[in-house]
C-alpha cells in the first residue's frame, strides 16, 4: 500500500458559490468589494470621486489655516508702532514696539497667542507715571520676527543681547507674561545678560518647568490646557494640529468669537475682554499678529514649553525674582509660581491677586508691578 505524502493537502476549487459568497452576487447587489459589484471602471470612478473629495478637502485646510493677513488699520494707535526693526546678525528681522520714554527701561515678553501688540490701553500714562520706557519683542515667527525654526529658549538670549548692545541700553529689566516665562528666565540665567545690564525679573502667570509637571499638583488648572500640555509632550506633532484650528476659527467665526472660545475656562478673562472696545482690540489685533507667519512657529515654541528639558535651569537665575499670578487664573495657578519661586534662589516672592484671572491680572496690576519693579 503506498504512503501517503508528509504535509500535503489535496485542495478542491472553489466552487461558484463559493466565490459568489466571498465577493458578493451581482443579483443580490452590492458586496464587499465595489469592483466586483461595479466593475472596474465604477470602481475607478468612486476612487476618483474619492481622491478629488480628500484633495479638496487638504486644500481646504491648508488654504484655511494659511497665515492670517497682516492688516493693522482697525487696531489702533498702537499698531503705529509696529515699524521697529533690527536686522540681526544671522539676516533675521527681530520687531519690536517702544512705549513711553523714561529712564528705567523693560522688556515685555508677550503671551500666547499673542505679540508685541499686547498693551495696556493705558500704557503710555503708566510709563509716564513710573518713569519707565518699555520695549515689547515679537518673538520669533511672530509679528514681523524672521521665524527660527528648531529654536531653544537660551538662543533667545542672542536676539536680546543685539537688542541691547544696538540700542545702547545699560540697565534694564524684563518682564515676562505667561509663554514669555521660560524666555525671561533663561535671560535671567545667561551670565552675558547680566553683565549686559539686566537687574531684575518679573514674572506674570508664569509657567514652570514641564519635568515638574507630573509631581506637581494640578489643582485649579483648565481639562483643556492639561490636555494640551501632555499632547504636545507626547505627540508634538499633534500639537500643529491643533493650533491650526485657531486660524481656522479665525476666519469661519470671526476673531472675537475665537477669542471667546479660548478664553471661555477663565470667566474673568472673558469679562475683560468684553469689557471694552479697546480690550477686544488688543486680543483681536495680537491674535492676527500672532500667526501671521502661520501656526508652525507658536507650535513649535508650545512643544518647546512643553518639552521635558528647557535647556537651561532656573535654579541659575543670577537676577532678584518677582511672581505675580491671579487666584483664578486657570491657565497657569498659583502653585505653578511658587514652584519657580522656590527654584530661584533669588526670587523675592509671590504675590497671588484676589479674584484675577490670566490676562486681568495685567490689566488691573501693570502698573503695581512696574511699581514693584523700580521701588516706587
Amino acid at each position: 500500500m503506498p504512503k501517503a505524502k508528509r504535509g500535503t493537502t489535496r485542495r478542491e476549487p472553489p466552487t461558484k458559490a463559493a466565490n459568489a459568497n466571498r465577493h458578493g452576487s451581482h443579483k443580490d447587489g452590492c458586496g464587499s468589494c465595489c469592483c466586483c459589484c461595479c466593475g472596474a471602471k465604477g470602481c475607478a470612478l468612486v476612487c476618483l470621486v474619492l481622491g478629488v473629495a480628500a484633495a479638496a478637502g487638504a486644500a481646504w485646510l491648508v488654504r484655511m489655516s494659511a497665515p492670517l493677513e497682516l492688516d493693522l488699520a482697525p487696531c489702533g494707535d498702537w499698531a503705529a508702532k509696529s515699524g521697529a526693526r533690527l536686522q540681526l546678525d544671522d539676516g533675521r528681522n527681530l520687531s519690536y514696539r517702544v512705549y513711553g520714554s523714561g529712564e528705567h527701561v523693560v522688556f515685555y515678553l508677550h503671551p500666547d497667542p499673542q505679540s508685541s501688540g499686547w498693551v495696556h490701553p493705558n500704557i503710555e500714562d503708566f510709563c509716564r507715571e513710573t518713569n519707565t520706557r518699555i520695549l515689547a519683542l515679537d518673538r520669533p515667527g511672530v509679528g514681523l520676527s524672521s521665524p527660527q525654526p528648531r529654536r531653544n529658549f537660551p538662543d533667545y538670549a542672542d536676539d536680546v543681547i543685539q537688542l541691547v548692545t544696538h540700542l545702547g541700553i545699560t540697565n534694564f529689566s524684563v518682564i515676562g507674561h505667561s509663554a514669555g516665562t521660560p524666555h525671561a528666565l533663561a535671560l535671567g540665567a545667561d551670565p552675558r545678560v547680566k553683565s549686559l545690564g539686566l537687574q531684575q525679573i518679573a514674572l506674570i502667570g508664569p509657567i514652570y518647568p514641564p519635568k515638574e509637571f507630573n509631581s506637581g499638583t494640578l489643582e485649579g488648572m483648565s481639562k483643556t490646557n492639561i490636555l494640551v500640555t501632555k499632547l504636545a509632550r507626547r505627540f508634538p506633532y499633534a500639537i500643529k494640529l491643533y493650533l491650526s484650528l485657531v486660524p481656522i476659527m479665525a476666519r469661519l467665526l470671526g476673531t472675537e468669537t475665537t477669542i471667546k472660545l479660548l478664553l471661555s475656562e477663565s470667566p474673568r478673562d472673558v469679562s475683560l475682554a468684553l469689557s471694552s472696545p479697546e480690550w477686544m482690540q488688543r486680543f483681536e489685533c495680537s491674535l492676527v499678529e500672532h500667526f501671521a507667519q502661520g501656526f508652525a512657529p507658536a507650535a513649535h515654541e508650545f512643544y518647546r514649553i512643553a518639552e521635558v528639558d528647557w535647556h537651561f535651569s532656573p535654579a541659575n537665575v543670577q537676577v532678584p525674582l518677582d511672581c505675580w499670578v491671579g487666584s483664578d487664573d486657570t491657565l497657569t495657578p498659583s502653585f505653578m509660581a511658587h514652584t519657580i519661586c522656590e527654584m530661584v534662589p533669588m526670587c523675592r516672592g509671590v504675590h497671588v491677586i484676589d479674584g484675577e484671572g490670566h490676562y486681568s491680572i495685567y490689566a488691573n496690576h501693570l502698573e503695581a508691578i512696574l511699581k514693584g519693579l523700580f521701588g516706587h
